[in-house]
């Protein structure tokens, strides 16, 4: 049995975590440029959870009609739901050996509650 040195198993996680994600998104004023970009069916909705290089996380969820609800996180415990301000299409995996797999794209542009996120992004996470 081979065993992984844990900076060479954290490099394989951050890059399966970051596979298939491109992103245009700007968080109040500054790039948000992705470090992970995770499924939001982990965390029980369906769209995706997205962290960036300085640790800043956003939840993007899709409601009816391809609605997008963003969510910023101010801390590790603290959110900010910014409502409906975009739309997201997003489709779930159905294979058995990557059950909380999702796909899609979205648009947003929020400014409500102190922050503003705009811009698009596509992605395929898949925890």
């Amino acid at each position: 049995m081979h065993r992984w040195p844990p900076l060479t198993l954290a490099a394989i996680v951050a890059l399966v975590m970051s596979a298939g994600c491109s992103s245009g998104l700007v968080l109040d004023g500054r790039p948000f440029d992705v470090a992970t970009c995770g499924s939001g069916q982990i965390w029980g909705f369906l769209g995706v959870d997205l962290v960036d290089r300085e640790g800043r996380r956003l939840f993007v969820a899709w409601t009816n009609q391809k609605r997008a609800r963003v969510t910023v996180f101010e801390g590790p415990t603290e959110s900010v739901d910014l409502g409906l301000c975009g739309e997201i299409d997003v489709t779930a995996s159905d294979e058995r050996d990557r059950p909380y797999a999702v796909s899609g794209d979205l648009e947003v542009a929020c400014d409500a509650r102190g922050h503003t996120v705009r811009g698009t992004y596509r992605f395929d996470a898949y925890r």
